[in-house]
């Protein structure tokens, strides 16, 4: 972690799983924020306005946007190499966690008689136990005070953080000491209203109704729920997400 008050907050925090898939052709890096990162700082990277390509990857340019990765590896072998390949691929990771006991996230893909994949996951992982660190209570913190006027006028022509997260990463609940959820709901009532991006992910058995639910809807005992910038559903979850609200006879 770098609690570097200087470095500047990133455009794009995506938060939750970085695991690695073992398919039979191999290992391979994901996690769909952590897939989400890597994409869009190939999109930063390469996009018109960006700075030249004079500049190293792993330098932080004021004019050009970055993208990071909150996310819990294990301090083994492959936590290390997922941080570093976040990092070879101009995603920073000074968001990144690591967990003093799991070891770092594997999905093991079962291919059936028609190629398609079910995942079995090690449980728990470290990306079970993301935490409210002191470099993301910060960013929140920050990020409050701007949308409460409190910013003084550099800050106030600077960019809102764009947080993007995924449900699966609360799979656990607080079971077996898990954080993640906590951490993943914390920063979605926390963060100013249309700044949240939720990536709906439903893999049994890893999802719950209520835990997708207040995801999407936020919490907030003393005002309005704030409304997400986006919410992604494929059509197969779509049909779930209705039936849900519909059994419960509530607005989503």
């Amino acid at each position: 972690n770098n609690d570097d008050s200087s470095t500047p907050p990133p455009n794009v925090l995506c938060i939750g799983e970085t695991l690695w898939d073992s398919l039979p052709s191999g290992i391979f890096l994901g996690g769909a924020p952590s897939n989400v990162a890597v994409h869009l700082a190939y999109l930063f990277q390469n996009a018109p306005s960006s700075s030249s390509s004079d500049n190293k990857t792993d330098e932080i340019s004021s004019n050009q946007p970055t993208v990071a990765v909150a996310t819990c590896l294990g301090k083994d072998q492959l936590g290390k190499e997922a941080q570093r390949r976040l990092a070879l691929n101009g995603v920073r990771t000074d968001y990144v966690q690591y967990h003093s006991e799991w070891e770092t996230g594997m999905a093991t893909a079962i291919l059936d008689s028609n190629g398609d994949a079910t995942y079995e996951f090690n449980t728990p992982a470290a990306w079970d136990g993301l935490c409210l660190d002191s470099n993301l209570k910060c960013l929140i913190q920050n990020e409050e005070q701007r949308t409460d006027g409190q910013e003084d006028e550099k800050d106030n022509e600077s960019h809102h953080v764009l947080f993007v997260m995924g449900t699966i990463a609360g799979r656990l609940d607080n079971d077996h000491g898990a954080t993640s959820l906590s951490t993943l709901m914390t920063v979605r009532n926390s963060a100013p209203e249309g700044t949240v991006v939720v990536d709906i992910n439903l893999r049994s058995p890893w999802y719950k109704d209520v835990t997708v639910l207040e995801l999407i809807r936020g919490l907030s005992e003393e005002k309005e729920k704030k409304k997400l910038a986006l919410l992604k559903v494929n059509e197969e979850e779509l049909v779930i997400l209705e039936r849900w609200c519909g059994n419960m006879d509530t607005n989503a």
